[in-house]
């Protein structure tokens, strides 16, 4: 009888009391099959959209972090290039060899000048 009764006041519009409505083990529902279709649908393509963003935000944020990396190597090497810290390329070895031999000549050079003139200088007195 409480079946029917339910039954007739969805029919009618009409509102269900709480005390009339009661949920059990044996309860149904009925929904029509497209809307379980559309449901499930749905239900799929928001899991897909969870996890496309979240693979998204993944990315994301490793791609972050191989820059902080990258950054971090370059203002290492960009302070300690200058100082000689990590070495020299081959060519700036060779040219720093010939500027040494140059500042050895230079020097030599510089030594034979002053003996001229010291030599000039005992000469005339």
């Amino acid at each position: 009888m409480a079946e029917t009764k339910i039954k007739d006041a969805c029919q009618d519009g009409q509102t269900i009391p709480s005390t009339q409505f009661k949920v059990n083990d044996r309860s149904e529902l009925t929904i029509p099959l497209r809307n379980l279709v559309a449901l499930i649908l749905f239900i799929g393509v928001a899991i897909t959209g969870y996890f496309h963003l979240t693979e998204r935000v993944t990315f994301l944020e490793h791609n972050a972090d191989m820059q902080n990396v990258h950054i971090k190597s370059n203002t290492e090497f960009r302070i300690k290039w200058p100082r000689g810290d990590l070495g020299a390329l081959p060519d700036d070895q060779a040219q720093n060899m010939r500027l040494v031999q140059l500042e050895k000549q230079i020097e030599k050079i510089n030594d034979q000048h002053e003996e001229y003139f010291r030599h000039l200088n005992g000469i005339g007195k």
